[in-house]
């Protein structure tokens, strides 16, 4: 099966100079699975002119970094015409977060927008660990290590981290993945103590990825784009592989 990920939002926490927060495309033979909607994802695709080629979603937390563009895409797909709800996939528990996005989003006053969230997606809540089947794509899970109930993946050739500590499960998950697309939201060197949050430095990931065997390492989800150049070198000193920072419009084949 041939298939392409395109980076649309790379950013950590909200939109900074390097554009949207986290997104990804991932288009196959069977459609186009959105990997994360964080703020500015919708706009991306819609600029871009992949927004009618979106053909299921998958969020990887509840954050709003790789969430809170939900509301915008289903804002779009109720108006001016409704379409289909489209299939969306999330971690046990998500159903809650749109319920209450609807709540603080909904428009009474138009029926046809009250309940943009919940009528525009058909939910499917994920227990890390399960493998589901999105449109002709096989998505393994594991749990990340983060704050609350997050989904690492493993789609095909390419792995995605989300966010999370490092740790030998995120290693295994990772193992032999012709793309490992991985968040670093910080350098190392900044001496920021990851543990509470479950994140990635230069360094980490640069480990994960010379641990796990992969063939190229796409450094994603930066806090400060200033750091890009420290942490391609803290990971450089860690995985000798090639390696690269994610932007919007990065375009990388996956097998």
């Amino acid at each position: 099966m041939s298939a392409r990920l395109t980076v649309l939002g790379a950013s950590a926490c909200a939109p900074t100079s390097l554009g949207a927060a986290a997104g990804y495309l991932v288009e196959h033979d069977g459609g186009a699975l959105l990997v994360d909607c964080g703020p500015g994802v919708v706009a991306r695709l819609a600029l871009t002119g992949l927004l009618d080629r979106v053909t299921g979603v998958i969020i990887s937390h509840e954050h709003a970094d790789h969430s809170a563009d939900l509301t915008a895409l289903a804002y779009r797909r109720a108006f001016p015409v409704r379409l289909p709800a489209l299939p969306l996939y999330a971690p046990t528990g998500f159903r809650r977060r749109l319920v209450g996005l609807d709540a603080v989003y909904g428009i009474p006053t138009l029926p046809e927008l009250a309940h943009p969230l919940t009528g525009g997606f058909a939910l499917t809540e994920v227990v890390p660990g399960e493998r589901v089947a999105i449109r002709g794509l096989d998505v393994a899970t594991i749990a990340a290590d983060h704050p609350v109930p997050t989904l690492a993946m493993r789609i095909g050739g390419l792995a995605y981290t989300a966010d999370t500590g490092l740790s030998d499960a995120l290693v295994e998950h990772c193992r032999g993945a012709d793309v490992l697309l991985a968040e670093a939201t910080y350098r190392d060197a900044a001496g920021i103590d990851v543990s509470a949050h479950g994140h990635l430095t230069g360094r980490t990931v640069g480990a994960l990825a010379a641990r796990a065997g992969v063939g190229r390492l796409v450094i994603t989800h930066l806090a400060d784009p200033d750091d890009g150049p420290a942490i391609l070198a803290e990971a450089r000193r860690e995985y000798d592989g090639p390696v690269e920072l994610a932007y919007p419009g990065l375009e990388v084949p996956l097998r």
